[in-house]
């Protein structure tokens, strides 16, 4: 049997141990210099509050760690509540220049109005962080943003720090630009145990390990025969030790494995103070945490554990940490000077306060540290049985679901067979797909396409009813016609987006793969869903697939053009717009293939495209909710397909009367929502005011142009950030309606 010898007992060392337990054939050890496990990501209770080593969140773009992390642990979602300080004010996270066009002088608006709209893409050779961020954003944002707090973070001069570390942390909203940035940069979400501490996570993984964790142990050579691992030495209460084995994992600071390797290899890491008040008062702050960017104070991040996890927390007063990198005398004192100069606190509210320091707390990104660190892996790695895990290991900046996919990838390799899992799996052809008919009164239409989809020629679906709130009897009379059919009726009309999720929560939670979304107003062809199911199990990537939808009745006679309603958008440049039926020459329609859009009216979707991006945005009520989901699971690298050989009929606007306030006030709301979201400042009034006149004067609706701009208006002012992630969901939702199930 391999034994393995793993380094540390921080989020690292325990997340290998955690995968390798499943494994059930590696003997493994960890070694833990310390009392106790958790390194940076530990926590512990102070004045009965939940207090956690710095601050810290769980966000992923993995599905297979996010998945496997909450089913270890469960967590609660929130939506990110965060702030900058700069300028002596407080402006949003992530930055956004145009709030600073009110806080800065008018030659300085002219700069920064520049520079964005020169903004590049494509950068040049940069010598250092100072050059990279001036050719990418502008010497504006570097001297008042990107400067200070990077020069804070590390203690060293921009002209000093790599490109590196800008390559990778850097981000800047730019109204110029489209906001398609990297999400583990611009994250809008995040996860946090639902009871306790982050530490919750490592005292987890520490509970599946225990058994074999030793404390108090400091490893002090890894022993070498041959150019091969054969174990390693370790001091315990004054005594030596040695441990046999075939593999070292070590989540130590790489300066320290190194030595061990008699490698050379100078590099600093920046030490960390985390500087805890106990505050007398219920809230210092209405955020998880904010950013301080000027270096003339201290803190780069502050957090309020009590925003992040209010259960069971003492209600009348609060904790605050405070992050240090800065080097000073008497770092509490300057934190309370910096807190209270811009009125977070007085002084005279604080009841106690504590400080923990780290010394490997950061790795610094100094010039020239890419290449000495990639020559010390290079000759790493001529030891196939030593591995490198974690963020002081690696030198690299990782955050906590990074290491534990990293642990995951380094104990498939050491045990090279495949980690047994431990979830069941549904039955493929039982729970194959999941028809989510989503009815608002009409119960005649609604009555056709149930009938349709009971002459679907497969043997792998069921079919729900989400009934959004009807008025006319729908949920009784599909009860009494329908009996198969499982039916959730709501109490009220929660919108299209909304309507769809509740079906889509119930059926992902009961295993389905695919979810195929159905208005009412439409009829089915018996192949349907099986020309569907043949285009999506080719493709590893696929996301979703449409059918053919034609204009209703059903005919018999050969499709012409003028018989698709849609069959895939595409993004046109001119004039502006998303087209839902693309009508050029150079395409042949007859086959498969993909696109960019597709709408809600009939649509199969994997289970892989809500787990990687959410689920619809229920704050569209209609309109533009597929566009918006559309853009997400193209952004995620998914592919979109058009089948034509799948075929529906759609009664086209039979519940959304194009008539009526309500029809043009949604529009105007729908529309704004999405362009803030996709689309950069001059994209998006080009395309609006394209619609605006298409839709409103052209077309002869100009008198609907009141309620129109009413919604033009709330939509400039609603929240954006509302992607439900059906982890989340999954694990903790409700769904409300006169019947509920938790099997299909």
């Amino acid at each position: 049997m391999k034994r393995v010898a793993i380094l540390g007992s921080g989020i690292a060392g325990l997340s290998v141990g955690y995968w390798l337990e499943q494994t059930k054939n590696i003997d493994y050890r960890i070694f833990e210099r310390n009392e106790t496990y958790g390194g940076l990501a530990r926590s512990f209770k102070w004045h009965d509050f939940n207090c956690d080593f710095a601050t810290h969140r769980f966000y992923t773009t993995d599905e297979e760690v996010r998945l496997a992390m909450l089913t270890l642990v469960p967590m609660s979602r929130h939506i990110r509540r965060s702030k900058l300080f700069i300028l002596d004010s407080w402006v949003n996270d992530p930055i956004n220049p145009t709030e600073l066009f009110n806080l800065i002088p008018i030659k300085d608006k002219f700069q920064l109005f520049f520079d964005l709209l020169t903004q590049k893409n494509q950068i040049a050779q940069a010598r250092n962080f100072k050059d990279y961020v001036i050719q990418k954003f502008g010497k504006y944002m570097f001297e008042i943003f990107f400067r200070p707090y990077t020069e804070k973070l590390f203690g060293l001069e921009s002209e000093n720090i790599s490109t590196g570390w800008a390559r990778n942390k850097v981000r800047l909203k730019n109204p110029f630009r489209g906001n398609r940035q990297s999400k583990k940069n611009t994250f809008s979400y995040f996860y946090y145990p639902v009871e306790g501490g982050y530490g919750v996570i490592a005292d987890t993984l520490y509970q599946q390990v225990k058994d074999r964790v030793s404390f108090n142990c400091t490893v002090t050579a890894i022993k070498k025969q041959d150019q091969n691992v054969v174990g390693i030495e370790f001091e315990r209460g004054g005594e030596k030790g040695f441990y046999a084995c075939d593999t070292v994992i070590s989540t130590l600071p790489l300066s320290v494995t190194s030595q061990f390797l008699g490698e050379e290899f100078t590099a600093s890491y920046r030490a960390v103070s985390s500087v805890y008040l106990w505050i007398n008062k219920p809230h210092v702050m209405d955020y998880h945490w904010v950013y301080f960017i000027p270096d003339t104070i201290c803190i780069n991040r502050l957090a309020e554990f009590k925003n992040l996890n209010p259960l069971n927390a003492p209600p009348d007063t609060t904790v605050i940490c405070a992050e240090v990198t800065q080097q000073h005398e008497n770092v509490g004192q300057k934190v309370i000077e910096d807190l209270v100069r811009v009125g977070l606190i007085k002084e005279a509210e604080i009841l106690d306060m504590k400080i923990i320091q780290e010394r490997f707390g950061y790795p610094v990104y100094e010039i020239g540290i890419e290449d000495k660190v990639d020559k010390l892996k290079e000759a790493i790695n001529h030891y196939s049985d030593i591995r490198l895990v974690g963020r002081s290991a690696e030198f690299i900046h990782r955050e906590v679901d990074d290491i534990f996919g990293q642990a995951k990838t380094v104990a498939d390799s050491v045990s090279q067979q495949d980690i047994i899992q431990e979830r069941p799996q549904p039955e493929m052809e039982k729970n194959k797909v999941c028809i989510v008919v989503l009815s608002f009164n009409n119960f005649t239409d609604t009555a056709e396409c149930l009938e349709s989809l009971q002459h679907l020629n497969d043997e792998f679906h069921t079919t729900i009813v989400i009934d959004n709130g009807s008025t006319d009897g729908s949920p009784e009379k599909i009860s009494q016609h329908f009996p198969d059919v499982k039916l959730i009726a709501l109490e009220e009309n929660i919108g299209v987006p909304a309507g769809f999720n509740q079906g889509i929560q119930v059926a992902l939670n009961a295993g389905y793969e695919y979810v195929f979304i159905l208005n009412n107003d439409t009829v089915v062809a018996p192949d349907m869903l099986l020309e569907l199911i043949k285009v999506a199990e080719k493709d590893e990537n696929f996301s979703m697939a449409m059918p053919q939808i034609l204009y209703y009745p059903p005919s018999s006679h050969k499709v012409k053009r003028e018989d698709i309603w849609s069959d895939g958008g595409y993004y046109r440049k001119f004039p502006p717009g998303i087209v839902h039926k693309d009508n050029r020459k150079a395409i042949d329609f007859s086959q498969p293939r993909l696109v960019e859009y597709v709408p809600t009216c009939g649509l199969l979707i994997h289970k892989r495209a809500f787990q990687q991006v959410g689920l619809f945005d229920p704050g569209y009520f209609f309109f533009f909710e597929d566009w918006d989901f559309s853009e997400r699971v193209r952004s995620a690298g998914l592919t979109i397909w058009s089948v034509p050989t799948a075929k529906m009929w759609h009664k086209v606007s039979k519940t959304t009367k194009v008539n009526s306030d309500l029809y043009w006030r949604t529009m105007g709301e729908s529309t704004i929502r999405f362009f803030r979201r996709h689309y950069s400042l001059i994209s998006s009034l080009l395309q609006i005011s394209y619609r605006v006149f298409r839709d409103l004067i052209f077309a002869g609706n100009i008198r609907f142009w009141k309620p129109f701009f009413e919604g033009v208006r709330k939509g400039m002012s609603s929240n954006l950030d509302q992607y439900p992630d059906i982890s989340s969901t999954m694990a903790a939702s409700e769904i409300s309606g006169k019947e509920r199930f938790d099997e299909i």
